[in-house]
């Protein structure tokens, strides 16, 4: 099963800071978006339904990402924000 008090959120949020060129510094905190045409340095998260939330406070709080959640009512605009490049991290789940 899955154990608490592991440290899988910031693995994770530490992984996504180096796969997308995150550097801690005020350059992540204003970077512009949509992202340049070459950057494509995109990240999808699929989570459970009932750690959405916690999950986008997480990445926001300690990443500096822009994350836009792609869930119900938020789908199509999160997708836009995607192909136009305007995120970083898209937070989606399997459930429905």
């Amino acid at each position: 099963g899955d154990e608490m008090g592991l440290g899988k959120t910031v693995q994770t949020i530490a992984f996504l800071s180096a796969v997308l060129g995150k550097t801690a510094t005020t350059e992540d905190r204003w970077r512009s978006f949509p992202l340049a045409e070459a950057d494509c340095r995109q990240a999808l998260l699929v989570v459970p339904l009932s750690t959405l939330g916690n999950w986008n406070q997480e990445l926001r709080t300690w990443g500096c990402f822009k994350v836009t959640t792609c869930h119900g009512s938020t789908r199509d605009s999160a997708i836009e924000a995607m192909l136009q490049r305007d995120c970083e991290v898209v937070l989606t789940t399997y459930a429905q």
